[in-house]
């Protein structure tokens, strides 16, 4: 598997078509005026082969990884819970 870096002149969220918490973790972005690159998983294969690589990085081996991921300029933020809970201390 290639080895990827994530790029820290952008926020990046990885998605896919039909998931709830992608749906959220989006309309979140939205409500604070964040912009944000969306990589489609399911439409772009080669992102989902970029989103393992990233994410062996981070979790521990066999773990699953669920959608959305989220990075904002390079710093890893979680899934939909942890954006939530992320912009809600920003805002403080």
């Amino acid at each position: 598997m290639k080895h990827f870096q994530i790029e820290t002149d952008k926020n990046i969220a990885y998605t896919k078509a039909g998931c709830s918490h992608c749906a959220r973790a989006k309309e979140l972005l939205k409500e604070y005026g964040i912009s944000y690159t969306e990589r489609d998983i399911v439409e772009y294969p080669e992102y989902m082969e970029e989103l393992m690589s990233l994410m062996g990085e981070i979790l521990e081996p066999g773990s699953m990884v669920t959608t959305p991921q989220i990075w904002f300029m390079g710093k890893y933020i979680g899934g939909e819970a942890e954006l939530e809970k992320y912009l809600s201390t920003q805002a403080e």
